[in-house]
C-alpha cells in the first residue's frame, strides 16, 4: 500500500510540473520615437493596401 502511495504521488508531482503555465514575461514598449530613435532611411515606408473592404450582408 506504501508503495502505491508513493507512486501516486509521483505522479501527481509530475503531472502538476508538466501541466504548469508557461512564465509571463512582459515587452516594455513604452519608447518613444524621435530624432534619437534608430532607425532604417533606406527602408521602405509602411504603406496600407487595401485588397478587400466591403461590409457582409449579416454586419460585419
Amino acid at each position: 500500500m506504501f508503495i502505491l502511495w508513493i507512486l501516486y504521488c509521483f505522479f501527481a508531482v509530475v503531472t502538476v510540473i508538466m501541466c504548469a503555465p508557461i512564465p509571463l514575461e512582459i515587452v516594455d514598449l513604452s519608447y518613444t520615437f524621435d530624432e534619437t530613435t534608430p532607425y532604417w532611411p533606406t527602408q521602405k515606408k509602411f504603406e496600407l493596401v487595401v485588397t478587400v473592404n466591403e461590409t457582409q450582408e449579416e454586419g460585419y
